[in-house]
């Protein structure tokens, strides 16, 4: 009778704690099953409208997005567009740059769609990390004339339903329509933008001296002619005050992110139905100092801080850290805010309507805004 009721007694027990067992089990499945739908309700009501705008900076860092349509405006800080390689070419030869520091290496470009569907299946850390080093002090210096030298990509995922005009050098005559309408876009550059460090140190040069470093740049590479239509459109200006460093700016800045730009700014107008609106920033620090925050990032004896409309000043303008005495030795001074409320301000309304009321559309006329306090408008050329 006693064993009978030890075996029973422990048949019992093992019973019920297999049962307790199992609505535990259920307990945390029914619990997680909660928490997983309330995560995806609450990520997909986040992803559900896009953002009105984006802020971006050719050296400051490269977002990566792969869902169409996302974009509902564009705002783009001193952006640096190839003039050299349409979205065709770069398909062929930079982003093979990409593939190659990818675990999509292995698949190649023999089977198109399956290197398609291993790329799109990256997450953004992957895609970010497969971005050539791309910052280099080279690039705001003379050397960017030499035809060897070369500037690796920051990465782009656009195409159709996408921002920009596919083939966007060829949108200039219309042969290449444009895959979508576009979005309302800011393409915003500063007109000494090499100013932030640049490579040659020219301070105290004359004329003559400017004259010579021009053309042993660029002579060997370009011809007699062009050296001179060069001289003579920079250095020798009538009625400009004669500032070396600036003419070395404007000459890089002109060439690399101005023209550039331009030319993206006619191709957006071309390709889509979007405003596209440009500045260029002529405004400098109210110091006479300089903007000595910069002044680790230059090599020049005696030091350097940057004078002129130097790259991402109107980011500094705008953003406005505070001072310290070691990490950032500039005090904004009230022309300095001032000028950095007033593109806020302008930021902010294109942020909100997708255009900015007081400023002219880029047309065939190409009328931009010189960004300055007070502001004015002018033509390209």
């Amino acid at each position: 009778f006693f064993s009978l009721f030890y075996i029973y007694f422990f048949v019992s027990i093992i019973f019920f704690f297999m049962v307790f067992v199992f609505m535990f089990a259920l307990f945390v499945f029914f619990l997680f099953f909660h928490s997983l739908c309330f995560f995806f309700s609450f990520f997909f009501l986040m992803i559900r409208r896009p953002p009105r705008s984006t802020l971006s900076s050719s050296s400051a860092a490269s977002d990566v997005y792969k869902r169409q349509g996302l974009f509902s405006a564009g705002f783009t800080m001193s952006g640096s567009p190839r003039l050299n390689s349409t979205v065709s070419e770069a398909q062929n030869y930079w982003h093979r740059e990409v593939v190659a520091q990818t675990r999509c290496e292995v698949v190649g470009f023999q089977d198109p769609a399956r290197l398609r569907e291993c790329m799109y299946s990256l997450n953004a850390t992957e895609l970010m990390d497969s971005i050539p080093e791309s910052w280099s002090a080279d690039g705001w210096s003379l050397r960017v004339f030499d035809p060897a030298w070369r500037y690796a990509p920051l990465l782009l995922i656009d195409g159709h339903g996408g921002s920009l005009p596919y083939d966007y050098i060829s949108a200039f005559n219309g042969s290449t329509p444009a895959p979508s309408k576009g979005v309302p876009l800011v393409i915003g550059v500063t007109q000494e933008e090499s100013d932030f460090s640049p490579g040659d140190d020219v301070r105290n040069a004359t004329k003559k001296q400017f004259g010579e470093l021009i053309t042993k740049s660029f002579g060997l590479f370009y011809g007699s002619d062009f050296v001179e239509e060069l001289v003579e459109m920079y250095v020798q200006r009538k009625g400009v005050q004669w500032e070396p460093q600036q003419v070395y700016s404007d000459i890089i800045t002109d060439a690399t992110t101005l023209c550039p730009s331009l030319h993206l700014a006619d191709a957006m107008r071309v390709g889509g139905s979007q405003p596209v609106y440009m500045y260029g920033v002529s405004q400098a620090m109210n110091s006479s100092t300089g903007f000595c925050a910069l002044q680790a990032f230059n090599h020049f004896q005696p030091p350097y801080c940057p004078k002129y409309s130097f790259h991402a000043a109107d980011m500094f303008a705008v953003f406005q850290p505070a001072f310290h005495p070691t990490r950032f030795n500039y005090s904004f001074t009230p022309v300095d805010i001032a000028f950095g409320r007033h593109l806020e301000d302008k930021i902010l309304e294109f942020a909100e309507f997708g255009r900015i009321m007081q400023w002219p559309h880029f047309s065939e006329e190409r009328k931009t805004i010189d960004l300055a306090v007070p502001e004015r408008e002018t033509r390209a050329f």
